[in-house]
């Protein structure tokens, strides 16, 4: 689900999108380095103990997809804000 996303935004860019999404998760919700795109550092933040290889259940599914609009929401209102 978080692929298809991404590709939709990749139709987005008359403004700048999703831009520095992945680095302000990597500073307000991982405070670590990780090699992932921001699909996968969502899927670490909204699952911390799920392997990556394991199917994802619907109701982990669920909590991913609201985890990552919740997200969204935090980082496109400090956006606005800051602009």
């Amino acid at each position: 689900m978080i692929d298809k996303l991404r590709c939709s935004n990749s139709y987005a860019r008359s403004g700048p999108g999703l831009e520095g999404f992945r680095d302000w998760l990597l500073a307000n919700h991982r405070h670590c380095q990780s090699n992932f795109a921001w699909p996968g550092l969502i899927k670490q933040i909204a699952l911390p103990e799920w392997d990556f290889v394991t199917d994802l259940t619907p109701e982990q599914e669920i909590h991913l997809i609201g985890v990552l609009f919740d997200l969204l929401d935090r980082y496109l209102a400090e956006h606005e804000t800051a602009s």
